[in-house]
This record gives structure tokens, C-alpha cells and sequence, in this order.
């Protein structure tokens, strides 16, 4: 090859080293996304883990709540049921009197 024809090749020989090393970068590129997703994908599993352990503390956590606020209800209505029991006999005995 003499100096003409490689100045006439040129171009396309950088054309063809360019492309190659940008080949090479893609491919370096796709590689490094593909171990970002699987790190990432790692993350999610562990942050669902998480997500569905609090989830049923949360539930864990309301149900107490639910079976205390029931008990407290029970408790004040039998306390209002006794009070107005009461009420009903002093009624009861105040209108026996008058009689």
C-alpha cells in the first residue's frame, strides 16, 4: 500500500474505528444498566420486605386498638345500663311513695 491509497482509505477507516469503539462503549454501557437493574431489583425485594412487615404491624397494631376501643365501649355502655337502672328504680321508688 503506498501513501495514496492509504489517504484515500482513510476516512473510512476511521469511520470503521469510531464505530467500533462506539460499539464498545455501548456494550460497556448496557453492561453496567444491566448490573444497575439487578442492584436495583435487589433493593425493591428488600424494600417490599420491609413495606409488608410494617404493613401487618400496622394491622397488628389496629386490631389491639380495635379490640380496646371495643372493651372500652362494652365497659361505658354497661356503665350507662347500670346507671339507668338505678335511675329507674329511685323513679320507681319516688312514685311509690307519692302514692
Amino acid at each position: 500500500m503506498n501513501f495514496q491509497e492509504i489517504k484515500d482509505w482513510w476516512p473510512i477507516i476511521i469511520a470503521a474505528l469510531a464505530f467500533a469503539a462506539w460499539l464498545f462503549r455501548l456494550e460497556y454501557r448496557a453492561t453496567g444498566n444491566t448490573k444497575g437493574i439487578a442492584e436495583n431489583a435487589a433493593e425493591m425485594v428488600k424494600m417490599e420486605t420491609r413495606w409488608e412487615k410494617r404493613r401487618a404491624e400496622d394491622e397488628a397494631r389496629r386490631e389491639k386498638q380495635r379490640a380496646e376501643d371495643m372493651a372500652s365501649r362494652q365497659r361505658d355502655w354497661d356503665q350507662m345500663s347500670n346507671t339507668l337502672r338505678e335511675m329507674r328504680a329511685d323513679i320507681k321508688t319516688l312514685l311509690q311513695r307519692d302514692k
